[in-house]
This record gives C-alpha cells, structure tokens and sequence, in this order.
C-alpha cells in the first residue's frame, strides 16, 4: 500500500489545484495570489526566476523520494514497526536542527514540545506494538511476539465460519 502514496497525493494536489485556479479569494489582497486561491503560473515563473529556489525544489523533491524508497525498503526488510520509528527520527532531527540554527521562523526550545513529541513517540510504538503493557510495566515486543496470552485466548475463541464451497 506504501507505493499507491504518491499516486494518491498527486490525484489529491490536481483535484484541489484545478479549482484553487478559479476560485476567489475570501480574504485580503496581501493573502491571495491574483485574486484567487492560488496561482500555479506564476508559482512557476517564480521558481524559473530563481536558481536558488529552482535548487532547493529539486533538492526536496530528490530527498522526498529518496525517503519513501528507502522507507518501502526498511519495510520490506524489517518491519512497519521499524519504518515509523525511522519517521519519527527524522522528526526528532528537524527539530534539533531548527533549535541549532536560530533565525527567522526557527524553534526555541520549550519543555511543552518536547514533552509533546515523546507523547507523540510512545503512542505510535504502541500502536505498532512495538511496546506494549503487562501491568503496570512497559516492554519492548520482539517482531513475531504476541501482545499477551489473552489475545491468544480471544484468536481461538473465534468461531470460525463454514464456507459454502467446501461443502
């Protein structure tokens, strides 16, 4: 399913960029492109007006792609477990390197966030059952691992249902 991403978000972008063209803008002048919601022409002049901003769109869209191949790569050799955590390095890079180079539109460092983001961290391990909870404890599940002897229970207390074919 990870390969039918960037075919979803292409199909996404032309369904809301086509209309965006046409439509007009409800807000102020200094917030809307011409009059209208967006304007992908002269977002494309500007981006050939400008060496520096044409590279760092090359360079982004290279990255973006070297991510996701990577990432379907992980996930072929490892797991889905292993492929999020992945993803939420690179979160946790972002964020140092924006708290390292201060500037216009750059982080400074608040308890708040960080305590955000390991909230963040914890509840996508265990949503890929990477941790799980025994109790009043939290450990690591090895890949083929099951989460606990109840959900072997509840798996074998499943009825299976008769199909018509093999009768």
């Amino acid at each position: 399913m990870s390969g039918w991403e960037g075919v979803f978000g292409l199909l996404i972008t032309v369904m809301i960029m086509v209309p965006a063209q046409f439509m007009a803008c409800p807000l102020n002048d200094t917030q809307c492109v011409n009059g209208h919601l967006d304007d992908m022409y002269q977002a494309r002049d500007q981006l050939l007006a400008n060496k520096g901003i044409m590279l760092l769109a090359l360079g982004f869209i290279l990255a973006a792609a070297s991510f996701n191949g990577l990432g379907v790569t992980v996930t072929k050799m490892t797991s889905q477990s292993s492929r999020v955590v992945a993803e939420q390095t690179r979160t946790i890079f972002i964020w140092i390197f924006f708290l390292m180079f201060q500037g216009t539109g750059h982080e400074t460092f608040q308890i708040q966030k960080l305590f955000g983001f390991v909230l963040i961290v914890l509840g996508v391990l265990f949503y890929n059952r990477v941790l799980a909870f025994e109790g009043c404890r939290i450990r690591f599940l090895p890949k083929d691992e099951e989460v606990s002897a109840e959900a072997k229970e509840e798996d074998k207390s499943v009825e299976q249902v008769p199909n018509d074919k093999d009768e």
